[in-house]
């Protein structure tokens, strides 16, 4: 029945969705590594919430698959760059799935310690890092295993520029959609649109967005729901004096605490309040005038 199904759909559309499906599983097995990795020992959290909260975070995983998958489900059909008729076609798709796929592994890694070192998700604040660059570079170099997981970012994009060229190559043997013009036109419409279901994340009048995941006055559920390669950032709240950042040394395991909240060195300067001129009492007397002569100095 499935087979038959797919039988009228075009590959581009296949293919797009046999990719956007195995993204889904692969980021919800980074959630649930990042849950069991951060989730507290003692547990206590209700079931139905964190069952909605992971079923919330698929919605975020699929949105995010189908994202990356899109370009091939958009220009697969063009023959040019079609990767069921040209091999260099091929080579070029799957060097994009590979870097893609890197660039997203490693926002995760910088999500997971940033985690773990200041219990919080990644936002815009950690662009103020970029202001002393060679202090932050010191310090996440010796709080990080840097080498290992730069080992680990490319053995992963190996892996996963290798199952793309498997992949693209067994796609390139895929048999034509058998359907008539105007079954393969339906294909077409109903792929894209689940596409957009899957990008909208939800069926009501505003979209998926990051604020959704707070339906639980747990802290921790909403870690749970998304990460920052599947949402948006959370803006943070900009001061409007400047600060000056303190520069330190180099830290150590005993000096995390004082990396994750710097202290500033100038404090925000404030007006002084302007005295009511209807208030007599407070206002300072006029100075005292001279007098000579019977005339005023």
């Amino acid at each position: 029945m499935i087979a038959r199904i797919l039988s009228t759909v075009p590959r581009p559309a296949r293919l797009f969705l046999l990719l956007a499906a195995a993204d889904t599983l692969l980021f919800s097995l980074l959630r649930c590594a990042f849950a069991l990795a951060f989730s507290p020992p003692g547990g206590g959290l209700p079931a139905a919430a964190v069952a909605k909260a992971f079923l919330l975070g698929a919605r975020f995983d699929a949105r995010l698959a189908v994202l990356a998958a899109l370009p091939l489900l958009a220009l697969g059909g063009v023959p040019v760059l079609s990767p069921f008729e040209r091999l260099l076609a091929r080579r070029v798709w799957a060097w994009y799935l590979a870097l893609t796929h890197l660039l997203l592994f490693f926002v995760y890694a910088v999500d997971f310690g940033y985690y773990a070192y200041a219990a919080s998700r990644v936002n815009v604040s950690i662009l103020q890092f970029l202001y002393n660059p060679d202090t932050s570079a010191g310090m996440i170099w010796a709080s990080y295993p840097v080498v290992r997981h730069a080992l680990g970012l490319a053995c992963a994009a190996w892996a996963v520029f290798s199952l793309a060229r498997l992949l693209l190559q067994r796609a390139s043997h895929w048999p034509a959609a058998t359907a008539a013009q105007r079954g393969r036109i339906a294909a077409s419409i109903a792929v894209a649109l689940v596409a957009a279901v899957c990008i909208y994340g939800k069926l009501s009048w505003y979209p998926l967005r990051w604020s959704d995941a707070y339906f639980s006055t747990s802290t921790l559920l909403p870690t749970w729901r998304t990460t920052r390669c599947s949402s948006s950032p959370r803006p943070c709240a900009r001061s409007r004096q400047p600060t000056t950042w303190r520069r330190f040394a180099p830290p150590t395991p005993s000096s995390r605490s004082t990396w994750a909240s710097p202290t500033p060195t100038r404090r925000a300067l404030s007006m002084p309040a302007e005295p009511n001129p209807l208030d007599r009492r407070r206002a300072p007397p006029p100075p005292a005038a001279r007098r000579r002569g019977g005339q005023m100095w």
